[in-house]
């Protein structure tokens, strides 16, 4: 065998060792996300949206107290099932414009959520999504990719604060978005 050929192998190995693993490869945080708003969020069983409250999750004071529901570590205000089929689009409008307003130079700083979804799909899988405005960050669980979360816009949140409102849950306005938040 000629070192021309041999190299050619190598050089073949290598490009089918490269493929199989950008065919393994998790998708972005980002593209994971957005590709189950897409095509499994339509199809989910049940879909829950959650007013949150970053600044009261703490150990309870006595251990004999029940213990508020908590979500992603902070206090859930309140939580309501997203039935109708039309509220359900709002809510993946909502964060789909959400992801696509990001942009890419971010840091995760303060992560103090308060707009969470979280979604059992078809096949039994739960799925959460939890939004932070503040430091523009969304985290989530159950979506393969490779990374928990990515940034956030603007975008979707009057979308998202209007079915929280609609369904009467409430709400933890921080102080420096009492105006426009």
């Amino acid at each position: 065998m000629t070192i021309r050929r041999r190299l050619w192998m190598v050089a073949g190995s290598l490009v089918a060792a490269a493929g199989l693993c950008f065919l393994l490869w998790p998708p972005s945080a980002e593209s994971a996300l957005l590709g189950f708003l897409e095509k499994e969020y339509p199809k989910a069983k049940e879909v829950v949206i959650y007013s949150l409250d970053p600044h009261t999750a703490s150990e309870p004071s006595d251990a004999k107290a029940p213990q508020a529901e908590q979500l992603w570590g902070c206090s859930v205000l309140g939580k309501a099932t997203l039935v109708d089929a039309a509220e359900r689009g709002e809510a993946k409008v909502g964060m789909i414009e959400a992801v696509k307003s990001g942009t890419q130079d971010y840091s995760m700083a303060c992560f103090d959520p308060r707009h969470a979804f979280r979604i059992t799909t078809q096949d039994e899988k739960v799925v959460t999504i939890v939004l932070c405005y503040d430091c523009g960050a969304v985290k989530f669980t159950g979506i393969r990719s490779r990374g928990l979360g990515c940034q956030i816009g603007s975008g979707g949140w009057e979308r998202l604060t209007t079915l929280q409102e609609k369904h009467k849950l409430p709400r933890d306005i921080p102080d420096n978005q009492a105006s426009n938040f």
